[in-house]
Order: C-alpha cells, then sequence, then structure tokens
C-alpha cells in the first residue's frame, strides 16, 4: 500500500494513475499533473555537453569547471605558490599562509583551516 505524507501528493498519484494526465515531458514515462514539477523537471535536463568528456552539465558553470579539468586551465593564482582552477579552492588555501583557522573541534579545540578536518578530530 502507497502511503503520502501531504494531501495534494496523494492527489497527484490518483490523477496518474487514472489517466488525468495534464502535461506529459518529452520523456514517454515521465507525467506530470503539475506545471511547476513539468517546469522543474524541465529545468535539470543536462543543457550543456563537454565535447573532449562527454560529460554533460546543467549550468554552464559547472561546465567551466569541468573544462578546466580536460585543459588543465588554472586561472586563480596564489602569490605564494600554486595555480588552482577554482577560486573557492584558492581562498580556503590561502588561509595557509595567512594563518587563519576558522573551523576548531569542539572536543580538544584543535584548529583548522578546513571544516572537514576539524570535524576528524573527534
Amino acid at each position: 500500500m502507497k502511503s503520502f505524507s501531504h494531501e495534494d501528493a496523494f492527489t497527484d498519484y490518483n490523477k496518474v494513475q487514472n489517466g488525468e494526465k495534464s502535461i506529459t515531458s518529452s520523456t514517454p514515462e515521465k507525467v506530470f499533473c503539475r506545471k511547476a514539477n513539468f517546469l522543474k523537471d524541465q529545468k535539470n535536463k543536462r543543457l550543456y555537453t563537454c565535447a573532449d568528456g562527454g560529460t554533460n552539465a546543467c549550468w554552464k558553470t559547472n561546465l567551466t569547471m569541468h573544462k578546466r579539468i580536460n585543459t588543465g586551465v588554472k586561472p586563480f593564482n596564489c602569490t605564494e605558490c600554486n595555480s588552482f582552477s577554482q577560486m573557492p579552492v584558492l581562498m580556503t588555501h590561502q588561509r595557509i599562509h595567512i594563518g587563519v583557522k576558522p573551523f576548531k573541534c569542539s572536543t580538544c579545540n584543535k584548529a583548522s583551516v578546513r571544516r572537514h578536518t576539524s570535524d576528524n578530530t573527534r
């Protein structure tokens, strides 16, 4: 037996079961009773494809980051040592040179540059 946490979901399920399909996707097995759900599904289609790696991405920025992996382009430079393909990675890395350690373990008070490192001290 199928159960639902919201009455709307139950109503939508019954519409699909009774053949009251109002919106169909280009994918034959997908049927939507609500236009908002249909539009969300369409937005989630993979719109950008990498010619080299065959990878698909929903957002152009994700494809750009993927292409940097294929080409080895690293446009963000650390003034002290390396280059990085992503700005957030460079910003986290620069904390090493500055000496900033914003994350502390709640158990042992050990400080870290990265959040996951402070979580692993337990």
